[in-house]
């Protein structure tokens, strides 16, 4: 899964993609559950995540041409990403 992917490579997420059920990702001390759109109703989501480097973690998801069209960078403080 896609998402699954990008949250591995951006966030240095640990975790696999199971199909059918929702994959858990650790971040930090912190759990994402996704899902497949199949399995549930698809719905937006809006998720903020604390990070070290703000910049780094920005230059890993344009990486591979996935850019601002794709993401929204909110940045509150100088170590909050919002994807």
């Amino acid at each position: 899964m896609a998402l699954v992917a990008f949250v591995k490579e951006v966030f240095a997420a640990t975790g696999e993609y199971r199909s059918g059920i929702p994959a858990e990702l650790y971040v930090g001390d912190s759990v994402l559950m996704i899902s497949e759109a199949c399995v549930r109703e698809a719905m937006p989501a809006c998720l903020y995540v604390c990070v070290e480097n703000a910049d780094t973690v920005w230059s890993r998801a344009v990486k591979g041409g996935r850019g601002p069209s794709r993401l929204r960078w909110i940045r509150p403080t100088a170590t909050e990403v919002a994807w």
